[in-house]
């Protein structure tokens, strides 16, 4: 069943209770082991249980955190986004390349 189109919103955001300075470990795609342990709940407030580090996303970086502990490719990931959110792939893929760098930044991904 395909899911319904959601309006994408500005951006994806990523708000971190502190500073997160984390060391991961990756695998072949990048993935830090802790962005496959977070925990989002239906009102959008995440939580790595090993760090006790609670944050809150939008509903397209939730998208997207889903969409990348599937295993799916960032281009994967860009047309899943443009599809679900109706957006053209330009938009989809500025949104989904800056929530790759916020990632990256707070150590979540490589």
């Amino acid at each position: 069943m395909r899911q319904k189109k959601r309006k994408l919103e500005n951006g994806c955001m990523l708000f971190v209770n502190g500073l997160l300075t984390l060391q991961l470990y990756n695998s072949k795609k990048g993935v830090g082991m802790l962005l496959n342990e977070m925990i989002i709940d239906e009102n959008n407030v995440g939580f790595i249980p090993s760090l006790g580090i609670s944050f809150e996303v939008n509903d397209t970086a939730k998208r997207i955190i889903e969409l990348i502990k599937e295993g799916k490719s960032k281009e994967e990931i860009v047309d899943i986004i443009s599809n679900e959110f109706d957006v053209g792939w330009r938009e989809a893929y500025v949104d989904v390349e800056d929530f790759f760098i916020k990632l990256k930044v707070y150590g979540l991904i490589q």
